[in-house]
């Protein structure tokens, strides 16, 4: 489908006048896209009005639920809303999955009049001898020149390192080593001295050479981070946490290990990687779609299949949880939010699934999941109280 095919089918969902085929057609369009085609995403966040438009669409798609009369069939314990409504998924709003048992019921969601909005493009940056930089959008300084190595702001989400002046890198007795840490709320992509690019989730560091050994290419990682390595067989790419090292030749990997959290995964996208466990010894070659998890404290490594594009779905604007329990799903949310989560008579059994947009205000996700399970939230400032309806009877 090309461009102007697809915003015009766009307007016209917008005005709800999309005939039969033409919902088929974006449907069609949707199930061929692997979770979003970069293009459109592009074109979805330049339109000024796009929060307005995601408003629009929302608000026909709860009207649209609301009036639901037929059921749906079930498939495992879920079923999928109106198939028209997946350009939800894209265009900025919400698309969720309900249990066969749900009713629609009144969002409940106790707040305060702020709305709290989704995180943004911010990181600091902190060179070798200590000065920091601090990379969001009133950034107007430049940022100097270290060991012949230029680094450039391209926008406001981009940091990029390149040879200054087109002289060689000055060498350097020991490796000095550079930082890029992204804070609750903040997300980031920097390219480094060797071309490969790295998308940096919420509250994550990556510390890096400015100047790579003569025989590896070492970094160093605590949170989530997607790369695209360059590919370079005589120094080998290797992404260290807490609990893996990661040894990568061209490839495209996620790897998360968040240190509050005993489960660090490595999900490989395309072409091989090797995950070394540093608590067991083990060591294991991975194929596209599967992922390597290392528990703290466990004896053995576990290699599972999983949907790649599920993992990598943050780096692409979506947050997608599959039969996840909301402990799970509200780290999730108090990274990206910037939000506190407190706990009171929670279902540690249920539940939940769905697909949300990481540029969905957090009224909207809440809501969400009060109608697909029996969870509460009550939002005070940025802390959520999460609750249980059932359990509070």
């Amino acid at each position: 489908m090309n461009r102007n095919r697809l915003q015009y089918l766009l307007e016209r969902y917008q005005k709800s006048v999309c005939s039969a085929e033409e919902l088929k057609e974006l449907d069609d369009w949707y199930r061929s896209l692997n979770y979003g085609d970069h293009a459109f995403e592009q074109e979805i966040k330049s339109r000024e009005e796009k929060e307005q438009l995601s408003d629009i669409l929302f608000e026909g798609f709860q009207k649209r639920l609301a009036n639901e009369k037929e059921p749906l069939p079930t498939i495992n314990r879920w079923y999928p809303l109106a198939a028209a409504a997946v350009l939800l998924f894209v265009a900025g709003a919400v698309l969720f999955f309900v249990y066969p048992k749900t009713d629609v019921k009144k969002p409940s969601v106790a707040s305060n009049k702020t709305q709290i909005l989704p995180g943004s493009n911010k990181a600091i940056l902190t060179l070798a001898d200590g000065e920091q930089v601090v990379l969001d959008d009133a950034t107007t300084h430049g940022i100097p020149d270290q060991y012949g190595m230029k680094l450039t702001r391209v926008d406001s989400s981009l940091l990029t390192y390149s040879i200054a002046n087109g002289r060689a890198p000055q060498h350097a007795e020991e490796l000095a080593y550079n930082t890029i840490e992204t804070p609750r709320g903040g997300q980031y992509q920097v390219m480094l001295p060797d071309g490969t690019k790295v998308w940096l989730n919420a509250a994550t560091i990556l510390r890096y050479p400015v100047k790579y050994s003569t025989n590896e290419r070492k970094v160093e990682l605590s949170g989530e981070a997607y790369f695209e390595v360059a590919a370079n067989k005589s120094q080998p790419f290797i992404v260290v946490t807490g609990k893996q090292e990661i040894n990568v030749l061209g490839t495209h990997v996620n790897v998360k290990s968040y240190k509050d959290e005993q489960l660090t995964s490595t999900t490989l996208i395309s072409g091989s990687v090797r995950v070394h466990d540093l608590n067991t010894d083990e060591s294991v070659i991975l194929t596209p779609g599967q992922q390597a998890n290392t528990r703290l404290m466990s004896k053995k490594m576990s290699i599972t299949a999983v949907n790649a594009q599920d993992v990598v779905s943050w780096k692409n604007g979506y947050m997608v949880f599959d039969n996840q329990d909301i402990y799970s799903i509200m780290k999730v949310i108090s990274r990206w939010y910037n939000v506190d989560v407190v706990y009171s008579q929670v279902d540690k059994k249920e539940r939940f699934g769905g697909t949300f947009s990481r540029y969905a205000h957090l009224q909207h996700i809440l809501e969400n999941l009060e109608q697909i399970g029996s969870a509460r939230f009550s939002v005070q400032g940025r802390e959520v109280v999460v609750s249980n309806r059932l359990l509070a009877r």
